[in-house]
């Protein structure tokens, strides 16, 4: 590991210093294929900088990748793991918004037996006519 990664990683006060992230990207946090009874788990949070050209912000992306293998068949635990990160992304949404310089974007993808499709995080709201 090199000495800034090193340096990047170190904790202060309980945080990560990331005072020296250039543009870029960093990984904040891997953790490996871990061997648990037949399934395997692989969690990963990586952090993109980009400076925004003529205005004083930066988009910083966050990608959390989570990983797990179970049975072909096994349906229920499937929707416990859709159902357990989509609650996790609704509830950092109210948090984010509060500390965000303008709304936060949360968007949570899936790659299904069928392709990558996007999991819709709140409920559509449904407009009556009686509200005009």
């Amino acid at each position: 590991m090199s000495r800034r990664m090193q340096k990047l990683l170190t904790r202060k006060s309980g945080q990560l210093d990331l005072d020296d992230l250039d543009n870029g990207s960093m990984k904040l946090l891997s953790i490996p294929h871990r061997s648990m009874k037949l399934r395997r788990l692989e969690l990963s949070v990586e952090l993109t900088e980009t400076l925004q050209r003529g205005i004083d912000t930066m988009r910083c992306v966050f990608e959390t990748r989570l990983a797990v293998d179970i049975d072909v068949d096994d349906d229920d635990l499937r929707k416990a793991f859709i159902d357990m990160v989509t609650q996790r992304a609704r509830e950092m949404y109210g948090p984010a918004a509060m500390l965000a310089k303008s709304p936060p974007q949360v968007n949570v993808s899936m790659t299904t037996r069928s392709g990558k499709v996007d999991v819709p995080l709140f409920a559509e709201a449904v407009r009556d006519e009686s509200d005009d």
